[in-house]
Order: C-alpha cells, then sequence, then structure tokens
C-alpha cells in the first residue's frame, strides 16, 4: 500500500485544511475549496493540488521523518 504525506495548508491562500471524514475530502475554512484524498482540487477556488511531502521511515514503525522533521504517532 502507498502512504501519501500532505501539506495541511491550502494552495490557494495557505489556509490549514481539516479532514472532512464525512465527504472523504480535506476541507478550507477559509474560501471553501476542497482536495480529494490524494491531494487533487474537489472544488475551488484553489488551482492547484496540495503540496505531496517527500517522507522516509523512521527509526521505528510509528515515526517517519519528513523533510527534516521528525513526526511520532
Amino acid at each position: 500500500s502507498q502512504v501519501d504525506v500532505l501539506a495541511i495548508n491550502c494552495s490557494h491562500l495557505g489556509c490549514s485544511v481539516a479532514l472532512n471524514q464525512a465527504q472523504k475530502s480535506f476541507d478550507c475554512p477559509c474560501h471553501g475549496s476542497r482536495f480529494h484524498l490524494d491531494g487533487t482540487v474537489l472544488h475551488g477556488p484553489a488551482a492547484y493540488p496540495l503540496s505531496h511531502l517527500t517522507w522516509k521511515q523512521g527509526k521505528d514503525a510509528s515515526t517517519i521523518q519528513v523533510d527534516g522533521i521528525i513526526l511520532g504517532f
């Protein structure tokens, strides 16, 4: 299976998007842009997809490293 890591900043004006579990999308509360779970635009005003971030597995199964940032879960 493939894991995608996306930036949470809307490509329109940089507001933080939130997961809409009911609609299975990422939604921007500022201007109404919506994105598919793969980051592509579902509904504008955003014209560009969410940024895909490069990542690699961390030292253990619950850690990933994203462009120099270490995230644990």
